[in-house]
């Protein structure tokens, strides 16, 4: 549901790059689907669920946004909630890691907490250098835990 929401806003607009504001403006005004404090909360849970990535000011989405395809006449259900989309980072990363290479969650999150402990950094670092050591294409998740990051003031 997210994914086509945003790849809607992208579809209207035309364009590849957009401000946080501009996306926000388009789910307000042009699509008319959500009041302000909704489409900021579209916005926050589509960085947080990778659908879209943080480059300086543009927001710009993922490659497998822009190749789905959404009908003419999509509009999100009326009790649509972006709080319900989230989810949390490191159990995504678990998850990711875990099916990618058959290598237990146990044995994932004893590395991960390793690499913490030792390099002190964030958990959800470690967990992406833990995926690389384990030959995991981790790259769709770093800039989501980057902007994380910034966002923390780390």
């Amino acid at each position: 549901m997210l994914k086509k929401i945003i790849k809607s806003v992208y579809a209207v607009e035309g364009r590849k790059k957009l401000r946080r504001r501009e996306i926000e403006l388009i789910l307000q005004f042009k699509l008319s689907w959500f009041d302000p404090h909704t489409s900021k909360k579209v916005v926050d849970a589509a960085v947080q669920n990778s659908i879209l990535t943080v480059e300086g000011e543009y927001f710009i989405p993922s490659e497998d946004v822009m190749q789905i395809e959404v009908e003419p006449d999509f509009t999100p259900p009326k009790d649509f909630d972006p709080e319900s989309l989230n989810v949390n980072p490191l159990e995504e990363l678990i998850r990711h890691i875990t099916t990618t290479v058959s290598v237990p969650k146990q044995e994932v999150v004893a590395m991960a907490n390793r690499y913490k402990a030792e390099w002190r950094i964030s958990s959800e670092t470690a967990f992406i250098i833990a995926g690389y050591e384990l030959g995991v294409d981790m790259g769709r998740f770093v800039d989501a835990a980057y902007s994380r990051l910034l966002a923390r003031g780390v």
